[in-house]
């Protein structure tokens, strides 16, 4: 700007004067030169000035022959009405620099071989803020919209203040300058030094420099009022009048205050999953899963390929900012991301909070299971006020735990309301190395079976075939059975049988939200041919270690002295087997997994196996009731 006093140009006010027939009156000024005078002249305008007009005189008995404009800004405001009359011609613009060079006569002496002459300058000041605050070209924003400056120890998010040459007898000489500042204990302003190095300055600093100065506003602290910035020139020889123009900014500070991911604990259809720590222990997301205060208190679940939204609360220590526009993107450049850019919103300030605001993700949730441990949220602010400033990224959230799983969990798994039914992150844990970046159901439980059966160092209990894991509450199905997951997925006892594994494949499998993961109690199932027996290796006596029972893993085939299933337990999922007791079997249809794993080649063994009229196949019939009971 190049005012001589700041002028307001809100649009409101903008309005008024156009109104106003009396704020349009012209700002008039009488100058009067003499001969071999080289003056200057400050144009103090007024609020609502609409022009200002100069009158050139002389003394008696000199007359201004003829004058003309030989220097002016490039904006070329001064027009030249007559030989003693100009005009800054703009209700709105700045002030404007202008040389003004002319020639006098005396009436009645005849013809002068050199007419004595003058100057007239009429000086200019122009303080701006770098575009970055705001439109260096757009007077009417600079002195109307104070520049936002982020409170900030990192020099990157700082603004720039330029104080441009004064122009005073012309447009090569520059004057002196003073720029002052309000409310002091709020910035510091840094001026760079020709060695590169930056040196701190004080309000009342003067400027005899001829090049224009670029300062770096640091702000310290939050502002309790506006900040005027002021550059006064020197004064005029004229009438001591000083020319000077002035900016405007405050200090803010921006966070966010609440995150919450899992919004909705009804429902999942564009939110996260429940979630808790383990049966016992629950998460607090009252507040949110990540907090100002606490950081990041809670992982965060969604559905593969889910549209994700979040709600997000915001808070300020400035009651000078009322609105922003706000955005967030993920901050990690490398690997695979869960959470990307959320669009931008508009946030009103109610006080020094908002309310909580919903973002919506780009995009959809990756399109397989994934873990991601630590992501985290860049939030950036475009608009501040309803004016628009170059983007700040103000805050960084995270470091944000993120799972991504096929679907809802699955009974024994709730999503209704808060309980201790709901997943558990501590599971998920366990789950992800398995399984990450499986995209079916089917992969996922080949994998999940492998290794509950080889890498667990888990052994089959070849005593009495007793489950270790599970708590059998009701015959003939075991209704209401009780699975110690906890303690299985710390393998707190090495021995399992067909009924601990077959819950823990089922158990697992149902968390990632694995359909149909269902439990087959299968009874009498008989002699086993000879199968990899979990721990043991190849077997076809399961029970060698038990009293009257050949103290050999292999008997012969047809050794009906050897021991047998007198039931199993394994899962079947669409018709498919997958057993992490014997195997493993994985993906292997039913009918074709009975006629490979039980011996029916003698009458013998036929009649204790399911190939009776009485064999029963029971599909689902243990219902998980999940628990961390210490194991006895």
């Amino acid at each position: 700007m190049r005012l001589l006093a700041h002028i307001s140009r809100s649009k409101p006010l903008l309005a008024a004067f156009l109104t106003t027939a009396a704020a349009l009156q012209a700002t008039a000024a009488v100058v009067k030169v003499n001969p071999s005078d080289n003056k200057r002249k400050a144009y103090p305008l007024q609020q609502g000035c609409g022009s200002v007009s100069m009158s050139l005189t002389c003394d008696s008995p000199w007359r201004i022959k003829t004058s003309s404009i030989i220097g002016r800004d490039s904006e070329s405001l001064w027009k030249r009405l007559s030989s003693t009359e100009y005009r800054l011609s703009n209700a709105y613009a700045p002030q404007e620099y202008v040389m003004i060079k002319g020639v006098f006569v005396k009436p009645g002496t005849g013809k002068a071989r050199t007419l004595p002459q003058f100057r007239l300058t009429s000086p200019a000041i122009d303080l701006q803020w770098e575009s970055s605050c705001g439109d260096a070209a757009d007077e009417t924003k600079e002195d109307s919209v104070p520049a936002a400056l982020l409170l900030s120890s990192d020099s990157s998010k700082h603004r720039y203040l330029v104080v441009k040459r004064a122009k005073d007898r012309d447009a090569s000489v520059g004057g002196k300058v003073i720029l002052s500042w309000t409310n002091p204990q709020c910035i510091r302003v840094w001026r760079k030094l020709q060695n590169g190095q930056e040196s701190q300055i004080s309000s009342g600093y003067k400027f005899t420099s001829l090049a224009s100065e670029r300062l770096r506003v640091e702000p310290v602290s939050i502002s309790p009022s506006t900040i005027k910035f002021t550059a006064k020139g020197e004064k005029d020889d004229y009438a001591k009048e000083q020319v000077e123009d002035s900016v405007y900014a405050f200090t803010y500070d921006l966070y966010p205050t609440n995150i919450k991911f899992n919004y909705d604990t009804s429902s999942t259809a564009s939110d996260g999953i429940n979630l808790r720590k383990n049966y016992s222990t629950d998460y607090n997301i009252s507040n949110g899963e990540w907090t100002k205060q606490g950081g990041a208190v809670a992982p965060v679940c969604y559905r593969k390929g889910q549209s994700v939204k979040i709600k997000v609360k915001f808070g300020t220590t400035s009651s000078l900012l009322t609105s922003a526009k706000i955005r967030a993107e993920n901050a990690d450049v490398a690997g695979e991301k869960c959470l990307k850019s959320f669009g931008e919103k508009s946030v009103a300030f109610q006080g020094m909070t908002t309310d909580y605001i919903e973002f919506a993700m780009s995009g959809n949730m990756l399109q397989k299971i994934f873990l991601s441990n630590g992501e985290t949220l860049k939030w950036i602010v475009s608009e501040i006020n309803s004016h628009a400033i170059r983007e700040d990224s103000f805050y960084e959230t995270g470091p944000h735990k993120v799972y991504v799983i096929l679907d809802n969990p699955i009974a024994p798994w709730s999503n209704s309301g808060l309980n201790n039914q709901n997943a558990w992150s501590e599971a998920l844990d366990f789950t992800m190395p398995i399984v990450r970046g499986v995209v079916n159901e089917t992969r996922a439980l080949s994998l999940l079976t492998d290794e509950l059966f080889s890498g667990m160092d888990f052994i089959y209990d070849t005593m009495d075939g007793r489950p270790w894991y599970v708590s059998l509450r009701t015959a003939p199905f075991y209704n209401d059975s009780t699975f110690r997951l906890s303690s299985y997925m710390q393998s707190s006892s090495s021995v399992v049988n067909c009924y601990d594994q077959a819950c823990g494949v089922a158990a697992i499998g149902r968390l990632i939200g694995i359909s149909n993961a269902n439990i087959v109690f299968a009874k009498p199932f008989g002699y086993i041919n000879k199968l990899n027996l979990i721990g043991v290796g190849p077997c076809n006596n399961p029970f060698f270690n038990s009293p009257g029972v050949p103290a050999v893993k292999i008997c012969g085939e047809d050794d009906c002295s050897r021991s047998c299933f007198a039931c199993h337990m394994f899962v079947n999922h669409g018709g498919h087997v997958y057993d992490a007791c014997v195997g493993p079997i994985e993906n292997m249809l039913q009918s074709q997994y009975l006629a490979t794993a039980i011996d029916k080649s003698t009458e013998d063994e036929r009649q204790e196996s399911l190939y009776l009229p009485s064999g029963v196949i029971k599909n689902g019939a243990i219902r998980l009731v999940l628990d961390n009971f210490t194991l006895k």
